[in-house]
Order: structure tokens, then sequence, then C-alpha cells
């Protein structure tokens, strides 16, 4: 086939085969690098070629498409498919939608909510200091039948925000700049614009703009870094999926140093009432809680307990490209919080020529946590089914 004006002739199609490898699959997401001969901006349809049953497709852009093999996959399976440009897209409404109204962006799955992305700033409580107030994190996240598992301003430690991104202990342009304790005075971090927003039948997604800003500068505010998230939420059968892209880059010339310290990163605040006296807990890969997990280098942590009449928990994975992988995490003892933390291992400076990138998965589930199925989720991430084109 022939492509004509950078868009695939309706009626081009090729088959491949999707390879479980050593283990069974389910609720994985597939980007599918395309082949030419179906590159361009044709919508796509999706189907199995055993059971010629439909499969949502979504076209990322002109080389790239994404679907979800939610059809479990036993291990050493392998299933074909076939995928082909049609003239016009079929009538359907996303699975997944991301819209931004009133202050946030609001992601859901089939009508469910699954998280707010807070664009304009959020007050803390009457009576707080205002250095709390806060934009640019999630809150609150829910589980599928809509238990919040996030808390945001918790009275113990109001600078706490969900799911949020701060470092800690830092140095910028001489001065010493916390990010993350904003009653400190000398560091925030906000939302600054948003870039993209989408839904979509396979997946939703949005991109935004954060800047890590340092109050402490003699002239007044200074951007020290500019982050880029790039987030997107999938259309999974069981429980909530989603990911964040961070790339974090100097906002000028100067360089920011993080220094060697125990917290601080890509964090995550468990629902309100997950006290030290309650029932929650943390579980990592490696089998460790509370107790024993705090700086271990784990693929995967969930936190879960009681909340809203059952039980329901969050968990993070950070991804194996991630810098220092796996990366310590922060497990605090007593607080349902935790941060995966890569400057336990020693300082590491943000310059203008070397930026710092960073990729996490979130699975939100109501019940206890299942490590078998977590530990299959990290599978999907850590070593994804194959493609094979013709």
């Amino acid at each position: 086939m022939l492509l004509l004006s950078g868009t695939a002739l309706a009626g081009s199609a090729l088959e491949f085969i999707v390879h479980a490898g050593d283990v069974a699959r389910r609720d994985a997401p597939i980007r599918l690098a395309l082949p030419e001969v179906l590159q361009g901006d044709s919508p796509l349809q999706l189907t199995d070629s055993a059971t010629n049953a439909a499969v949502p497709v979504q076209r990322l852009d002109s080389t790239t498409a994404i679907f979800v093999l939610n059809e479990p996959l036993a291990a050493h399976a392998v299933r074909r498919y076939r995928l082909e440009t049609i003239a016009a897209e079929l009538p359907a409404s996303p699975a997944v939608t991301c819209e931004e109204v009133d202050g946030r962006i609001r992601a859901k799955v089939r009508g469910r909510d699954v998280f707010d992305y807070h664009t304009a700033v959020v007050e803390p409580p009457a009576g707080a200091d205002p250095k709390f107030r806060r934009s640019g994190h999630l809150h609150p996240v829910q589980t599928p039948t809509g238990r919040i598992v996030t808390d945001a301003f918790p009275a113990d430690h109001m600078h706490q925000h969900a799911i949020f991104a701060a470092w800690v202990n830092t140095e910028f342009e001489g001065r010493h700049v916390d990010f993350w304790n904003q009653h400190l005075g000398t560091g925030t971090v906000e939302h600054r614009r948003t870039l993209h927003v989408a839904s979509g039948p396979v997946c939703g997604s949005f991109q935004v703009e954060l800047a890590h800003v340092d109050l402490s500068a003699p002239s007044g505010p200074k951007d020290a870094l500019h982050e880029t998230w790039q987030v997107t939420v999938y259309a999974v059968t069981a429980g909530h999926l989603f990911e964040i892209t961070s790339e974090q880059r100097c906002a000028s010339s100067s360089p920011l140093l993080l220094k060697e310290y125990h917290y601080g990163g890509m964090a995550a605040r468990g629902a309100a009432g997950w006290t030290k006296t309650s029932s929650f807990d943390f579980l990592t890969s490696d089998g460790k809680h509370r107790a024993d997990g705090n700086h271990t280098r784990p693929n995967w942590v969930n936190m879960h307990g009681p909340v809203e009449g059952g039980i329901g928990g969050l968990t993070v994975f950070s991804s194996p490209a991630n810098e220092r992988s796996p990366q310590p995490i922060r497990l605090h003892p007593n607080m349902p919080y935790c941060v995966y933390t890569p400057v336990v291992l020693g300082d590491r400076a943000i310059t203008p020529e070397q930026p710092y990138r960073a990729r996490y998965l979130y699975f939100v589930q109501d019940g206890p946590p299942d490590p078998a199925e977590l530990e299959r989720i990290w599978q999907n991430e850590s070593d994804p089914p194959r493609v094979e084109w013709p």
C-alpha cells in the first residue's frame, strides 16, 4: 500500500501477534509503533483475528497507536489481531475523559471519577497558614466505587497534598530552598499552564507545566525549575490505572542542587482516616510493611486501609527506567505517606544540560491489596508483552 499526503488509505490492513511471554497478562496497555502502511491520520479499527470481536484502539499520533489487552492472555500464549484504517471513525463515547473545568482537570473512566488535577490554587482550611496554599497536585484520588484514598492539607502535615512532587534539601544560587515544607516560606510548587487535554476510547491524557519557585530570592519569587507532567489514564477492567511522566528543567541558567536527604520527590499522602492508631499499612514488592520498609528499594509500594465503610488502597510503581532504579522509598512509620526518593543515595544536580526525568504508574483498588495482581501490573510495566508485525 502507498501513503497519500501523509494519510493512510482506507482499507490498509495488517495482522500482528501479541506474545504474552513468561507471565499471564491482563489490562496491559500496549503501544503500537505503526508500520508505514498504517501511518497517517486515518481512523483505525482493531479486531481479534480469532473471534472477529472489535477491540478499542486509539491513534496517539501519525506513527503510534494504543490499545489495552483487557482479555486475559495466558503465559507463553499468543493472540493475533487485525489493524486496519477505515474511512470514518465509528461513533462512540470516549471511555476515558479528561476535562478542564472550574480550576481543575477531572479524569473519569466510564463515567467514574478517578482524580482531579488542580490548575487553580486551593486554599488551606480556615485558620491555617496561607503559605500552605497549593496547585499542581492530584486530589481526590478515588477507587472505582468512589472511596477517596488520598488526603490534602492533613492536620498533622498540611504541606502534603495527595499526589504531589517537591524536593526538600536543595541549593539554588547559594540559597537553601525547601519546596516541600511550605511553612518555612523558602519555596513552593505551583501549576503554571495547561498544554494539552484529550479524551479517548483507550486512554485520556493531559500535559501541564508546573514551577518550583524560590520564595527567598532577594528580588522576589524566582522560578528554579519548570516541570512538565504528562498524565495518562487507561480504560482497564479492574481498578483505576494511570501514570505520570515528569521532566524537570532549569528555569534559567542557574542549576538546582538536590542534596542527599531522607525524603523528597514524587509523593503520595493516603486517606484522611489513616492514622498511626488505625489499621492502615504499607506493602512493598519485597513484602515489607511500615515497620520495616523505610528506605528499601521496592518496585512498588501499596498504601491501604479502612475508608468509607470498606477497604481501599493506592499503589505506586517506579519505572525501571528511572534514575537510580530501583529508587529508595520513604515510608513514614506513623503517617500514611510515601515518596520515591532518589536523593537518599546522594546529591544530584539538575542543570541546563541535565534535566531530571521520572515516570510513575498508579493503581487504585477497592479491597485489600492483591500482591499477585500488583506483580502482574509490574510485569506489564517492566517487561511488556511483545508485538510482532509481519
